[in-house]
């Protein structure tokens, strides 16, 4: 007996700690962007939001209730401004402008999963990313001035808020949806002057697949022995036997 309840108890520590939701998910998202402070040369045009996107592969553990995910992220986040142009005729003018920043990240995030059915469940999330800038882009809408890219230096730091809602396909596949708020803290880039912070409102799909998923470890049931009774006819010499 106490030989089956150790064995019992080690097969429940190896799935606990060795398959405990382990999984994968790629993801892709798109949105709107805007900076809230200009950079020494602009001035922003108001509240006016401009596209984002992005792209996620991250792998993540979940144990009971609690979810941890990080991996690597891709997305740009940008602001309209007004840029300060030098004209060829007329002298210099002022002409509306795109900026788009591109990030390469890693997001770690915290969630806690919340089971609404036997298919359906939510998870809210929170996270912290650092992103490493990769190129920036600037598109003028001035007819005469085409648009300039060129690499970009600097490290940003970024907090996150995100609901994720997960429907189960299979013990191992989930289809996965998530909005998400971003908020970058205030930045100066290498070519800069004045730092500036932006924020980023996306919708995320993606799909999650269990790589190893825990079991949950029942009691066995376990009879006792019927207890031994003693034949009062047989002699001794058949006990002996």
């Amino acid at each position: 007996m106490k030989k089956l309840l150790l064995f019992f108890l080690l097969v429940c520590h190896f799935q606990l700690f060795a398959r405990d939701g382990f999984f994968v998910q790629p993801i892709i998202g798109a949105g709107f962007t805007n900076a809230t402070v200009a950079t020494s040369s602009s001035t922003p045009l108001g509240n006016m939001a401009k596209p984002s996107c992005k792209s996620q592969f991250l792998f993540g553990y979940k144990l009971n209730n609690i979810v941890f995910k990080t991996g690597l992220s891709y997305f740009n986040a940008g602001y309209l401004f007004t840029a300060i142009l030098a004209g060829t005729e007329t002298g210099s003018f002022k002409s509306p402008a795109y900026r788009s920043d591109n990030y390469l990240a890693l997001p770690v995030s915290i969630g806690y999963d919340i089971k609404l059915t036997n298919n359906l469940s939510i998870t809210p999330y929170l996270g912290y990313f650092l992103g490493f800038a990769q190129n920036r882009t600037t598109i003028f809408t001035a007819s005469e001035y085409k648009s300039m890219s060129w690499p970009e230096k600097g490290t940003s730091s970024f907090a996150s808020v995100q609901l994720e809602v997960n429907y189960r396909l299979s013990s191992k596949f989930y289809l996965t949806a998530s909005p998400e708020a971003q908020y970058m803290f205030p930045t100066r880039f290498d070519n800069d002057t004045k730092y500036f912070s932006n924020y980023t409102y996306t919708l995320n799909l993606g799909v999650k697949y269990f790589v190893s998923k825990r079991h949950k470890c029942v009691m066995p049931v376990v009879e006792p022995d019927a207890p031994r009774t003693v034949n009062e006819n047989i002699t001794p010499n058949e006990m002996n036997k």
